[in-house]
């Protein structure tokens, strides 16, 4: 069965996360409403989120921090971020654009104009979703950083990166070269990532930073086949 998409709502007015809330589980999205700063950017570390809802008006919320924090993490630099305000004047507006918000909600919320957003942001939570959907791939791929060239066998792959294992593990934050053949495909992808995740024995998570264009769309294409021939699409890496 297909992963439910999560929402995170950080809102200090009960009255705003609970329509907001109500309303996006009505859409079937998994919503977690949290009042806390610090408990949102636990949430954002320990979790794949694929939306944010964030109240910009609340004094004790740094919110731009919120954001910066979430672009700045391990899964969510891509989450779209969506600003709960009553303010909409064009120097707020283009503030929250400048740390990355993608979406306005103008306080007190209107059913109307929330659904057409939420419509809106729910295609957003569902393409950012699709980045990390993964899938079994096993085949050999080359990896180079530093002065080291390793060996090693890819187990899944996903649009946003892949996991292997190798024998000699690069350190955390690596920039990596990678080689590596699809099935089916005679032609090489050449890739560039950096090492995310390991298990400190044989295993590396790598998430991708350069891919060309039509490396995208081949990776693309393939992850499409295998969901589609198997109807059943994995839980998504962390990485």
């Amino acid at each position: 069965m297909n992963v439910a998409l999560s929402a995170l709502v950080l809102d200090q007015d009960p009255k705003t996360a609970f329509e907001l809330t109500r309303v996006l589980k009505h859409l079937g999205i998994r919503t977690i409403w949290t009042a806390s700063e610090a408990h949102a950017k636990r949430l954002i570390d320990k979790n794949k989120v694929d939306g944010l809802f964030l109240d910009w008006d609340a004094a004790d919320l740094h919110a731009e921090s919120v954001v910066q924090h979430l672009r700045q993490s391990r899964s969510n630099t891509q989450t779209p971020v969506t600003i709960l305000t009553s303010r909409n004047d064009s120097l707020h507006i283009a503030r929250a654009c400048r740390v990355g918000a993608n979406y306005f909600l103008n306080k007190p919320l209107h059913s109307d104009i929330l659904a057409q957003v939420l419509t809106n942001n729910t295609n957003s939570m569902q393409q950012e979703r699709r980045r990390y959907q993964r899938v079994p791939l096993q085949t050999t791929v080359k990896c180079f950083w530093q002065h080291h060239h390793e060996e090693g066998q890819c187990l899944d792959v996903s649009e946003n990166g892949l996991l292997c294992r190798i024998g000699y593990l690069p350190d955390l934050n690596s920039r990596i070269g990678i080689e590596m053949n699809l099935p089916g495909d005679p032609t090489k992808m050449r890739l560039e990532g950096l090492v995310a995740w390991s298990d400190k024995k044989t295993m590396v998570g790598i998430k991708f930073v350069w891919l060309p264009r039509p490396e995208v769309e081949r990776l693309k294409n393939f992850v499409d086949s295998v969901l589609v021939a198997s109807q059943q699409p994995l839980a998504p890496i962390f990485i």
